[in-house]
């Protein structure tokens, strides 16, 4: 329940109290004294009423009805055909449904379920396979890092490597040249 939330009759007139019960059928907050005038009149005492402290956890915050009955506020549970419904789909649609419960009981009981303990554990394993997928990818960022690392000194090697047999061409080819030129000058001076 809302920390700021306020009987609303009270409010009205003013007053602050503390919600003891929540009106599906007005969609109002409650105080204890509220409450018992509530169920003592005729118009308002077949009203269900929920526990304040379950709103949060059993009612939206938007107010849900039903799309048959545009005022029927959507606070049963039918358990036989596993739909919320209101109170006045109960007498047509869920009449012979042995299992017709405010919704207030049913979420009780969510947190016991299998179900519930269904979803958490492959909401869990889900939790831990993309963990390992996070894992698995800074793993593989690290691992590309590494190749980068070291393709880019067998480059640098290899660049070394051929600047030296470049060099070691280009010394090659300067001694040819110079014996080449050395007998052509030899020859030059010894022929008359």
């Amino acid at each position: 329940m809302a920390s700021n939330a306020k009987c609303s009759p009270c409010s009205a007139e003013g007053k602050s109290m503390v919600p003891f019960r929540f009106c599906s059928d007005c969609e109002e907050m409650l105080c204890k004294d509220c409450v018992v005038y509530h169920m003592k009149f005729k118009a308002t005492k077949s009203h269900h009423l929920i526990e304040a402290s379950l709103i949060k956890t059993t009612i939206p915050s938007t107010n849900k009805y039903s799309t048959i009955h545009k005022d029927g506020f959507l606070d049963f549970y039918c358990v036989n055909h596993d739909k919320v419904c209101c109170r006045p789909c109960i007498p047509g649609n869920h009449q012979s449904c042995k299992d017709v419960i405010p919704l207030e009981v049913a979420s009780q009981s969510i947190k016991a379920s299998h179900l519930l303990a269904d979803m958490t554990s492959v909401w869990k394993n889900m939790n831990e396979t993309l963990c390992c997928f996070d894992k698995d990818q800074e793993n593989n960022i690290i691992d590309l890092e590494k190749m980068e690392n070291n393709i880019l000194q067998q480059i640098g090697i290899i660049k070394i490597d051929f600047l030296k047999k470049i060099e070691k061409l280009e010394q090659n080819f300067k001694t040819d040249l110079a014996i080449v030129k050395n007998k052509s000058l030899n020859k030059s001076i010894k022929t008359p």
